[in-house]
């Protein structure tokens, strides 16, 4: 379990290094704490969110949203 901790701690760094950078503050016990939950979101769902789901030829397959996206 340490590793596992520990890696979610590096995750909890960089965040903190890239917030920073972007002129937002946040404690690194709350990035330590949000991270958990970005990895299960991660895991959870099936494709990453916003992505269009293409075709073998690389065109875009909108039958696969029945309710006119986009």
């Amino acid at each position: 379990m340490a590793p596992y901790y520990f890696s979610v701690l590096l995750f909890a760094v960089r965040w903190g290094y890239v917030l920073r950078g972007m002129g937002v503050e946040v404690p690194i016990g709350e990035l330590f704490k949000a991270n958990p939950a970005g990895l299960f979101m991660n895991n959870i769902t099936p494709m990453t969110r916003g992505e269009v789901p293409q075709n073998p030829d690389g065109s875009p397959n909108f039958a696969a949203f029945p309710l006119g996206y986009p």
